[in-house]
């Protein structure tokens, strides 16, 4: 009789090679994932003359945090190529022997794109060099993806009914709301929970379920729910916003419609932070009609949205600034009047006594006749009705379920009951991101999102 112990894999000598390439496969699989939101830098170097300078140093630096982030050399041609860079701004110095050096600074690189940076080199020593501050705007003339990305400034200045940056995603050429089962993008609150919110976007008449949601190049879809995303960070951790609507790259893929890609802000070389608070009060609505006619409270709708934002380096005496840190914390805090408006039931009724209403009611538990139906060969079993429409025995647990405002609303207008509910929704939200610097060649994020 041979035992087998399914419960230990990873002990012995087999399983640990499983469990080893188990693990090697999750993390490469998630490097690759995060690579979809990463952009890159390329260029020529040049001499006063247009010919091509091979072997010129390229040095990338992160302006925000101060760190060399990647260093390579101009090839045969003057060509290089900086792959792999997260979004940020960055400063490129383009040095060689014979030549000043050359300095691009404010050059800023969105998520997922390329951009094209060229130096001319001037004759004279290394050490002197000449800075050029980079244009607001770079063209993006590597790739053919049809795209429109949104800063941290815009991400948070652009008011949205909801507080949810999803709605930005409508400012694109080419998105368009979804409307069915009453939700909308348009015109309406959305919240900010994932599955509350009306996360429906069509680009250019694909379906809706096909739009992919990434956060710092993670998957962010609900595949299980028809689309939508299912955590929304607050717009006040978000770096940077865009958006893609056609021609993207088998890089990206995953989705035949529009990518949404987030990425959440990180820590820079100086301690910032700041605390917010939006705030949607009932009594600065006005009251809808139903209740002016019936003389009754506006629905309630409350909304504060709360929290702070700190970043900055993880400092340690003697050692260079290479892992920098941000922190997020957001409350929600959401009360909605639902509004109600449905036939009332008379309060005599839910004691038994309906001898008000127009049907009649039939006593099923007294004796049974068979009758025939009218017109008809079949037989059937008939009832007596109550006398005067009024039940005598109510069961006991009948009794209490239909006690005037338990199940049954007795009418306030008319044949009406018209009233609003509160409903309350509270949440929170935490998000923390660390970005270290091992080298000019590698790097490491950790992000964690609760």
């Amino acid at each position: 009789m041979t035992e087998t112990n399914t419960g230990n894999i990873c002990l012995t000598k087999a399983g640990r090679y499983l469990c080893l390439l188990a693990v090697v496969m999750l993390i490469c699989g998630t490097f690759a994932l995060w690579g979809q939101d990463l952009g890159s830098i390329s260029g020529t170097v040049s001499d006063p003359s247009g010919a091509a300078v091979p072997g010129a140093a390229i040095t990338v630096k992160n302006s925000k945090t101060g760190t060399v982030v990647r260093t390579t050399v101009t090839n045969e041609d003057g060509n290089y190529t900086v792959p792999a860079l997260p979004a940020s701004t960055y400063s490129l110095k383009a040095e060689r022997s014979g030549f000043t050096s050359a300095i691009q600074s404010d050059v800023i690189l969105s998520v997922h794109s390329s951009i094209r940076v060229d130096f001319q080199l001037k004759l004279g020593a290394v050490n002197q060099q000449v800075t050029v501050t980079a244009p607001a705007v770079h063209l993006q003339t590597e790739t053919g993806t049809v795209s429109q990305s949104l800063s941290a400034r815009h991400v948070e200045a652009i008011d949205t009914n909801g507080r949810n940056f999803e709605e930005l995603a409508m400012l694109v050429p080419g998105a368009a709301a979804v409307t069915g089962m009453g939700m909308s993008m348009v015109g309406g609150f959305n919240n900010q929970v994932g599955s509350l919110a009306n996360g429906s976007i069509s680009f250019n008449g694909e379906e809706s379920d096909h739009t992919l949601y990434t956060i710092d190049g993670l998957e962010d879809a609900d595949r299980g729910g028809g689309g939508g995303s299912v955590f929304i960070p607050n717009q006040d951790a978000i770096g940077e916003m865009k958006v893609l609507t056609s021609n993207m790259g088998v890089d990206v893929g995953f989705a035949t419609g529009g990518q949404i890609q987030v990425e959440l802000k990180s820590g820079t070389d100086q301690f910032h932070g700041e605390a917010f608070e939006f705030n949607r009060n009932t009594a600065f609505d006005a009251s809808t009609f139903f209740a002016n006619a019936s003389n009754t409270p506006k629905p309630q709708f409350n909304f504060n949205d709360f929290g702070f934002n700190i970043g900055g380096p993880v400092w340690i005496p003697g050692h260079a600034k290479k892992t920098f840190f941000f922190y997020s914390q957001d409350f929600r805090r959401l009360i909605t009047g639902a509004g109600i408006n449905i036939n009332g039931v008379p309060t005599a009724w839910t004691t038994g006594d309906l001898s008000s209403s127009p049907t009649v009611i039939l006593n099923h538990n007294a004796p049974s006749t068979p009758c025939q139906i009218p017109g008809s060969t079949t037989m059937t079993t008939c009832y007596q009705p109550f006398a005067n429409n009024q039940i005598t025995a109510i069961d006991p647990n009948s009794a209490i379920l239909a006690k005037p405002g338990f199940l049954f609303e007795p009418p306030n207008t008319g044949t009406r009951y018209i009233a609003s509910k509160s409903v309350p929704t509270t949440t929170s939200e935490e998000i923390a991101r660390v970005d270290h610097q091992f080298s000019d060649k590698t790097s490491l994020m950790v992000h964690y999102l609760h």
